[in-house]
């Protein structure tokens, strides 16, 4: 097994997707690996995810210029890459997200010494894709694709696909490209030794639970005016749980609540960031709710479904095969939603575990580490 290096921006809670893939991805490997490699991760920024033991880890600050900072610049990232390809006898360089300077310098110093690259974009392109429709973004997509080609691009030798949906955007973009489809996994062992056991009650009230952070493209607003208008017992609560991060949209989401029929129904907690919390949460919902408009495949789906709890989401967070399992799969508006959580409400108990298994089951089938880690090793490996 090759010494492989993670590059990334920030390795906290504020880049909460890419941090936990990033740590589950070590944590896999490192199980899995018995040549002992070397593993190491770059960041910029504080730091206030544990990190796998014995990564070697080097961290820089990011620059207080007003200008280069939304880029996350930091003057000493690049030496510190530097450093640890050195250190670390490094082989490959695993690059996580597409638009920050870190990134760009990752690149920029693994090839300089001729070391392969790996970039997960993690879903990244397609949700700018789809943000930004024609005409506007097909001239956004032309200027990005010319301006980084060279200097970014054209140096990675393998793009990582974390979905068929970010495997299909990936073709489109880069059609000479070698693309790899892994799709990002749960540890269930540890996942199930954080849960202590904890099971659903069925004395507990029924409330559906959504979890993440509080931007437009989760579709937060789309389901506070689904649950408005579906047809729910009385007594069903929305609580909706994650961090803000865009003050203007969660006053947009301050103002659906104010009108909402059931606003005495609905509650906004703050971030749960103790794991098992947040476990026991997920587990006792009568269902999770992702409402994504656009999404690279969102942990938190893994998450509930590993929890045995039944997700409704819809067909941009790439999970093609949700309904396999016990998922509900719709499209991302407010009358599909409103639909999905009516059918939902009729469930029974039966019926609600029953999807539960179903959903543990299909990951433990595609998504847990125990799958995807061996292809992972095969593919540092062959790079090596």
């Amino acid at each position: 097994m090759p010494n492989v290096l993670h590059a990334l921006d920030f390795y906290n809670r504020s880049n909460t997707g890419i941090t936990f893939v990033v740590r589950s991805l070590i944590e896999q490997c490192q199980r899995l690996d018995n040549r002992n490699a070397q593993y190491a991760l770059a960041s910029v920024g504080d730091v206030d995810v544990t990190v796998p033991p014995g990564t070697v880890t080097e961290t820089t600050e990011v620059t207080a210029n007003r200008l280069l900072r939304p880029w996350r610049y930091s003057p000493q990232y690049a030496e510190a890459v530097q450093g640890l390809i050195s250190r670390c006898n490094i082989s490959v360089v695993h690059v996580h997200g597409t638009w920050m300077y870190p990134q760009f310098a990752a690149v920029q110093k693994a090839k300089a010494q001729d070391i392969p690259v790996i970039l997960t974009n993690h879903g990244h392109l397609e949700q700018w894709a789809l943000q930004y429709k024609p005409p506007f973004g097909a001239l956004k997509k032309q200027a990005y694709l010319s301006v980084m080609d060279r200097p970014l691009f054209r140096k990675v030798d393998i793009f990582h696909a974390i979905s068929m949906l970010n495997r299909d955007m990936l073709h489109k973009l880069f059609p000479r490209a070698r693309v790899e489809y892994i799709p990002n996994s749960i540890d269930l062992d540890a996942l199930d030794a954080i849960s202590a056991g904890h099971v659903r009650s069925s004395n507990i009230d029924r409330y559906i639970l959504f979890v993440g952070r509080m931007v437009p493209q989760k579709g937060v607003d789309l389901l506070i005016q689904a649950f408005g208008v579906a047809d729910v017992p009385p007594g069903t609560k929305l609580l909706l749980v994650g961090p803000v991060e865009s003050e203007n949209y969660a006053a947009y989401l301050q103002s659906l609540i104010s009108v909402s029929p059931r606003k005495q129904q609905i509650e906004w907690r703050g971030p749960v960031w103790d794991e098992a919390e947040k476990v026991r949460l997920i587990t006792d919902a009568w269902f999770v709710a992702v409402p994504s408009r656009s999404e690279g495949l969102a942990l938190v789906n893994l998450e509930a479904s590993a929890c045995r709890t039944p997700t409704i989401t819809t067909f941009d967070t790439g999970l093609f095969d949700w309904s396999d399992g016990g998922g509900v799969l719709v499209e991302p508006n407010v009358a599909a939603l409103e639909q999905a959580l009516t059918d939902a409400m009729v469930w029974d108990d039966t019926e609600r575990a029953q999807r539960g298994e179903a959903s543990r089951k299909l990951i433990a089938d595609r998504y847990s580490t125990w799958i995807t880690g061996p292809r992972w090793m095969e593919l540092y490996a062959s790079l090596s």
